[in-house]
């Protein structure tokens, strides 16, 4: 974080350590409190940085974030998402998509999938011209 380099201002020993001062930015030491406050400056890494302040992602003002995308959800679950979306057309075309998702992401029939695996789906099929 922070070595004294200036000659005089710390003992010789210190200055030939590897030792660092300071507090770092980012408190990875400490576990956050399950319950944040306002009151509470110590940034614990969980905090958004400015460009997804200033430019969020598409799906956020809904209050659906990446990390909702990223879950992994047992297939009736997932169909269920997929369905009430309007990402697929008919429970035909969600198997094809499943499938599709599987068979890129090396999945069994009884693994549970993202929503994001199923997104990657049919974006190759539009891609392909599916």
């Amino acid at each position: 974080l922070g070595r004294s380099l200036r000659r005089g201002c710390a003992p010789e020993d210190v200055l030939r350590s590897d030792r660092t001062f300071g507090v770092p930015c980012v408190r990875s030491d400490i576990m956050p409190p399950k319950m944040p406050s306002v009151a509470d400056s110590k940034n614990y890494g969980n905090e958004p940085g400015a460009k997804p302040l200033l430019y969020p992602q598409p799906f956020a003002v809904r209050g659906v974030y990446e990390e909702d995308f990223l879950a992994a959800h047992p297939k009736a679950e997932l169909k269920d998402i997929i369905m009430s979306a309007g990402v697929a057309e008919s429970e035909e075309h969600f198997e094809q998509l499943y499938k599709a998702a599987q068979k890129a992401y090396g999945k069994k029939d009884d693994e549970p999938m993202s929503v994001e695996s199923i997104r990657q789906a049919l974006y190759a099929e539009v891609e392909n011209g599916g």
